[in-house]
């Protein structure tokens, strides 16, 4: 019997097509929302996910049943081993019902379930899968892995800052009889009876740029931006990313 299995999610449009989703001025028409999305998720999270130095999880990636023929052909293109492509039929961003959508997808069994959370617009050290797995230990209860560190990338100046935030890229390990996915609750708020923090170094990047919702380049609570200690490009080498973020990029 495996003792885990490991899976990493990534929402990538689901909700998008909802008129309920599309607020003038924070997030453009859908259809150039998407084209906007698909830009910083292949700049940044696709290879970032695609360099883990440890390959032992299934990515997860959930996509809007309304998704246009064309990026279904453009995610089946990658022809990555471990990703799943799971198309939802939710109305909007409704955790809980994408998490009981989640958990259809996740291989019954006697195990531990590891799920990770890493947003469509971010990227994440090609080493967590790693560290996460190490970090393991089987056990009755929930638990948290916090990787506390990370790198605030803006895309509209290109810089980058140490950054200090708790809650970002959260990791809970679940018995899988009970199991209801990290999705399932706000990444403040997961019901771990203990947390194992990481933080010796960055281990992900928050991008910033023009369509954020809640994201901003601003301290606040939990949150702490280090100004005083710039991150030079060259560092995300360790991410699987190239330093010389493309000027044609959209901010």
């Amino acid at each position: 019997m495996m003792a885990f299995k490991h899976y990493i999610i990534t929402c990538l449009n689901v909700g998008i097509y909802s008129h309920t989703m599309w607020r003038p001025g924070v997030r453009l028409p859908p259809a150039e929302w998407m084209e906007h999305r698909v830009r910083l998720f292949e700049t940044f999270t696709l290879p970032s996910v695609r360099s883990q130095t440890c390959q032992n999880f299934i990515w997860l990636l959930l996509m809007d049943h309304r998704t246009p023929p064309r990026y279904k052909l453009w995610i089946e293109s990658f022809r990555i081993p471990n990703l799943v492509a799971v198309y939802l039929t939710c109305r909007g961003l409704d955790n809980q019902a994408i998490a009981a959508a989640v958990m259809k997808q996740i291989e019954p069994g006697e195990y531990d379930l590891i799920t990770t959370e890493v947003d469509s617009d971010d990227a994440i050290h090609k080493d967590m899968a790693g560290i996460i797995q190490r970090l393991y230990r089987p056990g009755p209860h929930i638990r948290q892995i916090c990787f506390s560190r990370g790198i605030l990338l803006d895309l509209n100046r290109r810089e980058a800052f140490l950054m200090d935030y708790p809650f970002h890229v959260p990791t809970l390990i679940e018995p899988r009889a009970s199991a209801r996915s990290v999705y399932c609750w706000p990444n403040s708020e997961l019901p771990a009876q203990s947390c194992e923090r990481v933080s010796a170094h960055p281990c992900w990047i928050q991008v910033i740029h023009s369509q954020n919702v809640a994201n901003t380049v601003e301290n606040g609570p939990s949150r702490i931006i280090h100004r005083d200690r710039p991150i030079d490009l060259s560092t995300l080498h360790g991410f699987g990313l190239h330093p010389d973020i493309p000027r044609a990029l959209p901010v």
